[in-house]
């Protein structure tokens, strides 16, 4: 991460909460995925509470059930606004990175790219 992003704009403020994250020791890979996403949350400065389901809810046409909306075999339908990418040497954006390639380029802007 550090040889990618260093030279970013917003590298030094954000490195710092995610180094801490993913340097701790945890048990399960989903304790890991909760902090991480509670990180990412609050660098958005978004104040979202998430929980863990307790038990599984048979799946239903909600606008807002998005379990299977998002899949590695299907095409993505979310489309996101390009932004500048400190790695870009040749002018075309990347897409498909992480959040981190966002929040790392566009600092407190990244939010206005979601």
């Amino acid at each position: 991460m550090t040889a990618s992003y260093s030279s970013s704009p917003y590298f030094q403020f954000y490195f710092g909460n995610i180094e801490n994250v993913i340097s701790k020791k945890t048990d399960f890979l989903i304790d890991l995925n909760m902090e991480l996403t509670e990180s990412v949350l609050k660098m958005l400065k978004l104040n979202i509470h998430l929980t863990q389901t307790t038990h599984f809810e048979p799946i239903r046409e909600a606008d807002n059930d998005f379990r299977y909306k998002i899949s590695p075999k299907k095409k993505s339908q979310f489309v996101i606004k390009e932004y500048m990418q400190v790695f870009n040497t040749d002018n075309r954006f990347v897409h498909g990175l992480s959040i981190i390639d966002l929040i790392f380029n566009m600092g407190p802007e990244a939010l206005d790219y979601l």
